[in-house]
């Protein structure tokens, strides 16, 4: 993202695609390794926002795995429409 260009595919919509991917369920660490190689800017904070927005709106369920690890997955809501 340095050069100024958007990216064509929002964070979020990666970030469904990679648990989409996973049968609904992956672990922080794992998400984060996959959005860096498409956005240069991503973080474990700036994941950490994006996750917290997208649980409020009740896509995903964040649960705290041990002290450093997390497991997102998508609600049920979501898995039944996104996962067949």
């Amino acid at each position: 993202m340095d050069n100024g260009i958007w990216n064509a595919t929002p964070t979020q919509d990666s970030i469904i695609f990679a648990l989409k991917k996973n049968k609904g369920v992956i672990v922080d660490q794992d998400l984060l390794k996959i959005l860096k190689n498409e956005y240069d800017y991503i973080n474990k904070k700036e994941l950490q926002e994006i996750l917290l927005k997208m649980e409020v709106l009740g896509i995903i369920h964040v649960s705290r795995i041990v002290k450093n690890k997390n497991r997102i997955e998508l609600t049920e809501k979501y898995k039944k429409e996104l996962i067949k």
